[in-house]
């Protein structure tokens, strides 16, 4: 617990130095962001969390703090992806079992789309990796989550977000391996 509360201070003191880099360069019709980075957009969400053993422990859900690290946005023709997500959650899910613990689900994401150039901010897809750990009264383990999800909005005020993933534990594959979803939003205040 001490570890969560230390991780929630270092990313809150952290996200009070400001948000974005100066500027946001546009395309000739001002339509299109070219190039935007920001900086520790805060925002929530709420996960699912269906692990194999689901008979035993249930099925997990529950709200979520999101700290967005990094975030750009580079719409262009250059190869790579034109919109990139760094952001850092701790997720408490509670089981629709009687007498199972809650489980804390904490990780670091990074989501990459898989256009190179669209010219909307809406449906773009994207895959991604997260590293992290699973903790509950009975274990203790790592774990990572590949995942693909779609931003349904993503401008450089607001980035609303929907995945899927399968979790992979280091221990106790047997029973904690499954299925995660959740949906996000972060936001800039400034």
């Amino acid at each position: 617990m001490k570890k969560i509360v230390t991780i929630l201070c270092i990313c809150l003191s952290a996200w009070s130095y400001g948000q974005r880099k100066d500027g946001i360069k546009r395309s000739e019709n001002g339509r299109h962001i070219e190039f935007y980075e920001a900086w520790f957009m805060p925002g929530g969400g709420y996960n699912f969390f269906f692990p194999a053993a689901s008979d035993s422990l249930g099925q997990f859900s529950g709200f979520s703090p999101e700290f967005i690290i990094y975030n750009s946005i580079n719409q262009n023709d250059n190869r790579g992806p034109s919109h990139v997500k760094l952001a850092a959650s701790i997720s408490i899910l509670q089981s629709d079992k009687e007498g199972i613990q809650n489980m804390l689900k904490y990780g670091l994401a990074l989501n990459l789309s898989i256009e190179r150039n669209p010219r909307r901010n809406f449906l773009i897809p994207y895959f991604g990796l997260e590293f992290g750990g699973l903790t509950h009264n009975n274990f203790n383990t790592l774990q990572f989550t590949p995942v693909g999800g779609v931003f349904l909005f993503y401008n450089h005020h607001v980035v609303v977000s929907a995945l899927g993933g399968y979790v992979y534990p280091l221990n106790g594959f047997e029973t904690l391996s499954g299925a995660f979803a959740n949906a996000t939003i972060n936001f800039t205040l400034w």
